[in-house]
């Protein structure tokens, strides 16, 4: 009587491929997680220029508040009031994609982005005539951005 089977050697070519195919798909996954993070980094930071610039804009129209409230037209040329009022309005809608449970949007300024602990957040400044925005996507790639003029 002949008895059906795989035998010992098929098991473990099968076993090896399936091996082979996981680490390809890990390798593609955690290039697929690190290319989503910094693309959610740069979105954010798109957010937040589009935001500053329709906020700064209800001032330009004679609005007497921006920013949620948190920033009186009449002080919008005061050294880090504009920044102040955007890191207040926006602390709680953003997160670190890196650390999810740190926010994202920082009032000040970092100067390069070759600490990890920067990943992921975006810092804006102004000195009362000029707004800035400075991001770290990623590690070794500091982005500064001069948002405009404040008037």
């Amino acid at each position: 009587m002949k008895q059906k089977g795989f035998t010992l050697i098929e098991l473990l070519v099968v076993v090896a491929i399936i091996g082979i195919l996981a680490a390809v798909g890990v390798v593609a996954y955690n290039g697929y997680t690190a290319s989503a993070k910094v693309n959610s980094v740069k979105t954010m930071r798109s957010n937040v220029i589009k935001y500053v610039n329709a906020e700064m804009m209800k001032c330009s129209l004679g609005e007497t508040k921006a920013f949620s409230n948190h920033l009186n037209c009449s002080n919008i040329r005061v050294s880090n009031q504009v920044s102040q009022s955007v890191t207040r309005a926006l602390r709680s809608d953003y997160r670190n994609p890196y650390k999810p449970t740190e926010e994202a949007i920082f009032n000040g300024n970092i100067y390069n982005c070759n600490d990890s602990s920067y990943l992921g957040r975006i810092y804006i400044y102004d000195d009362g005539t000029t707004q800035y925005i400075r991001y770290c996507p990623k590690l070794n790639e500091p982005m500064v951005e001069h948002l405009g003029k404040i008037e």
